[in-house]
C-alpha cells in the first residue's frame, strides 16, 4: 500500500511477540536505516548466535545484519553477512549454476523451431497490447514500469506469470511447436491479459525474466512493445548478490561468482 512506515511499526510488533521472529528482521531490515547504536543490532547478534539454529533462520538474520552494517559503512561486515546468508540460502534451495545453464542451453537450441513457425491466418484480435518490460532482476524494470504506467492509456500489471504458465515447455523444447500451439498461447495470454487491463488500452508485463521468452512473444504476440532494460554489469550482478529474494528460482543470485555466470549467460 506503499506506506512503509506503517509496515515497520507492524514487523516491530510482530517482533515484540516472537522475539526470535528472524523472518520479520530480514523483512524490517529492507524498510529500515540503521544507526550505530540501534538495540536490534544486538539482537540480531544475539540470535544468530545461538545453538541449533535453523539454515533459514541464520540465513534471514545473516542478510539482516549486512543490511545493518552496510548502512553503517562496514563494507567488511556488511559482504562477510551477505557471503554467510548466500551460502545458506543456497543450501537451502540445493541450488548448482549448471541447473540455470542448462536452461539457457535449452532455449538456445530450440529457438529455431519457434522461429520457423507461423501464427495461424486466423487468430484472435487483441483488445489490449502488451507491453513486457524485461531485462535481469534489479535492472530498473520497476522504475520504468511505474514510467510508462504514468500515461493514461497505460496500465501497469505488475509481474505476470502468463508467460511462464504457458510457454515454458515450449521454449524448453519439452512440447511440440505448431501453429496451433502459439495460436493457443496468444488466446489464452490475452484473455488473462484483458481481465486485468482495467479498459486501459497497454497493458505492462514487468517479470524481468520475460527476457527467456522473447523469441515467442515475437511469434505469438507481435503486436506486442518490448522493453529491454539494462545496468551495468556491475551495479546489476551486485545487486542481485546483496538482495534476499524470497523466490525461490533465483538460485544464482546467492553466490557472486554465480551471478556473473548467470549475467554472461543472459546477455549471450
Amino acid at each position: 500500500a506503499g506506506k512503509p512506515g506503517e509496515a515497520i511499526k507492524v514487523y516491530e510488533q510482530a517482533i515484540a511477540i516472537k522475539p526470535d521472529y528472524a523472518m520479520a528482521f530480514q523483512h524490517l531490515s529492507v524498510l529500515k536505516t540503521f544507526s550505530a547504536n540501534d538495540p536490534q543490532i544486538l539482537q540480531l547478534e544475539t540470535l544468530l548466535s545461538k545453538p541449533k539454529l535453523k539454515d533459514s533462520d541464520q540465513c534471514y538474520l545473516s542478510y539482516a545484519l549486512a543490511k545493518a552494517h552496510e548502512d553503517l559503512g562496514d563494507w567488511q561486515e556488511a559482504y562477510d553477512y551477505l557471503k554467510k546468508g548466500g551460502a545458506l540460502r543456497k543450501k537451502t534451495l540445493n541450488y548448482t549454476v549448471e541447473q540455470d545453464e542448462e536452461v539457457f542451453s535449452s532455449v538456445k537450441n530450440f529457438a529455431d523451431n519457434i522461429a520457423q513457425q507461423t501464427l495461424p491466418t486466423e487468430v484472435s484480435k487483441s483488445e489490449n497490447i502488451p507491453v513486457f518490460v524485461l531485462g535481469m532482476p534489479r535492472s530498473g524494470t520497476t522504475l520504468i514500469e511505474q514510467i510508462v504506467s504514468s500515461h493514461s492509456q497505460v496500465h501497469g500489471a505488475g509481474e505476470l506469470n502468463f508467460l511462464g504458465d504457458l510457454g515454458t515447455g515450449t521454449i524448453l523444447g519439452k512440447s511440440t511447436v505448431k501453429a496451433e500451439t502459439l495460436a493457443q498461447i496468444r488466446d489464452r495470454y490475452l484473455q488473462e491479459l484483458k481481465t486485468l487491463s482495467k479498459e486501459h488500452e497497454y497493458v505492462v508485463d514487468k517479470h524481468p525474466q520475460n527476457f527467456f521468452y522473447i523469441g515467442l512473444i515475437r511469434k505469438t504476440l507481435p503486436e506486442a512493445k518490448i522493453i529491454h532494460v539494462t545496468r551495468s554489469a556491475q551495479a546489476t550482478c551486485w545487486s542481485n548478490f546483496k538482495t534476499y529474494f524470497s523466490s525461490n528460482d533465483l538460485g544464482y543470485t546467492c553466490d557472486l561468482s554465480d551471478v556473473v555466470t548467470y549475467y554472461k549467460l543472459y546477455r549471450d
